[in-house]
């Protein structure tokens, strides 16, 4: 068959993995490079800042940066066949409430090689935190269809550190938290909770991107901005530039309020199961700003360091660590979101916009009916969004797409 992917991010690409040892796969991307929201300095991101860091053997992660390996199974089955080089990666955070304190997750005490004073104080202090931990397991097992998150938080530590979370995996607004499925979110914030450990790609996430394209015959199209409309027996694609394409199957991997512009003849259910989703524009920030730290009097730096302020709310990620940089260079590197006015513009090295959906009760309640429906007229629907929202959601999307076709 002669097949069209519309979209070269993670879920996208998956699919045509998938596919292309038997078919002939066309992966259609808007932008001009694949990834989505896979974003490697000196990979598929070249700017002046990332070829002087490539150089010096430095590819730091802009977007996606780490994996679970007790929950990411099927994901990393995918890395082995690809024959990607992991490498483990920490998984530290601290939690800065200004005018609050700060709070450490076990992980920084066994950095620092803390001692028993130490840790007896951090059990005490963090009790508060344990009830709540107690309490969201239990409410991750109720019934929470229709729900959204802030209906299962408080105001304590325990629940901002949640919450921050949430702005890190789902690259949020910390504003629109709240509002998000608690079906998507209590099941994560409940995985991330029990002890995890993590990887990262070595020499950058990008790195996987670049396996399948090694490793399958794809054809791929990069400043392709495409309609589909269907027919009998098969699908005829139109470019932006008027020429016209015809395949056998058409899979669509881009986020869900990008489907109904893709699908020019967008059926009434196609149309009412998308209309509810709503995009979310998200930037990150690579920087070498330790400003954060000073500031606080903090000279450990873990891998996810969490503020919420008055002025900021959202995540520092020590990428020194994350992204194999040598301790011998002697410079600090970063990966923020929603903290810019904590970073000195000097500093910043790199600013990359993602585009990921607003994981509303009303959105989400629709995935099970847009699974159920794909297949039909030639079009079938792949991406993170229709599972965990995360990259085994995008692993998990990619195949069910790739055997229902």
């Amino acid at each position: 068959m002669k097949i069209a992917v519309i979209g070269g991010g993670a879920s996208g690409m998956m699919c045509a993995w998938l596919l292309a040892d038997r078919h002939e796969v066309h992966v259609f991307e808007r932008e001009p490079v694949l990834g989505g929201n896979i974003r490697t300095l000196g990979r598929n991101v070249d700017t002046p800042a990332a070829t002087r860091l490539a150089a010096a053997g430095l590819h730091l992660d802009a977007g996606v940066i780490e994996f679970s390996r007790d929950r990411f199974h099927g994901l990393h089955r995918f890395f082995s066949a690809l024959g990607v080089d992991l490498v483990d990666a920490p998984g530290c955070s601290s939690l800065s409430l200004d005018g609050r304190g700060t709070w450490n997750s076990p992980g920084v005490l066994d950095e620092i090689h803390a001692s028993w004073p130490q840790r007896a104080r951090w059990a005490l202090r963090s009790l508060p935190g344990a009830l709540g931990l107690l309490r969201l397991r239990r409410s991750a097992r109720g019934e929470l269809a229709g729900r959204s998150l802030g209906e299962f938080l408080g105001r304590d530590a325990f629940s901002e550190w949640c919450r921050l979370l949430m702005v890190y995996a789902y690259s949020q607004p910390y504003a629109d938290i709240d509002g998000i499925a608690a079906a998507l979110a209590m099941p994560t914030l409940a995985s991330f909770m029990a002890p995890q450990r993590w990887t990262s790609v070595r020499g950058g996430v990008y790195r996987y991107i670049e396996r399948i394209v090694a490793t399958r015959a794809i054809h791929v199209h990069t400043d392709a901005r495409v309609r589909a409309a269907r027919t009998g027996d098969g699908v005829q694609l139109r470019l932006a530039s008027g020429e016209e394409l015809r395949h056998d199957a058409l899979i669509v991997a881009t986020t869900p309020d990008e489907v109904l512009g893709v699908l020019a003849d967008a059926h009434e259910d196609e149309r009412r199961w998308f209309a509810p989703w709503r995009a979310n524009v998200a930037t990150t920030i690579v920087h070498a700003d330790t400003g954060f730290h000073t500031r606080r009097r903090r000279s450990y730096y873990s891998e996810f360091d969490l503020l919420k302020s008055p002025g900021s709310a959202g995540y520092n990620a020590y990428l020194n660590r994350l992204c194999e940089i040598p301790a011998a260079h002697g410079r600090h590197y970063f990966l923020a979101l929603g903290i810019e006015p904590e970073i000195a513009e000097a500093q910043v090295l790199h600013r990359q916009q993602h585009r990921t959906p607003r994981y509303t009760p009303e959105a989400v309640a629709t995935r099970n009916a847009i699974k159920a429906m794909s297949g039909a007229r030639h079009t079938f629907f792949a991406g993170a969004w229709l599972y965990d929202g995360l990259h085994e959601g995008a692993w998990q999307s990619a195949q069910a797409a790739a055997a229902r076709l």
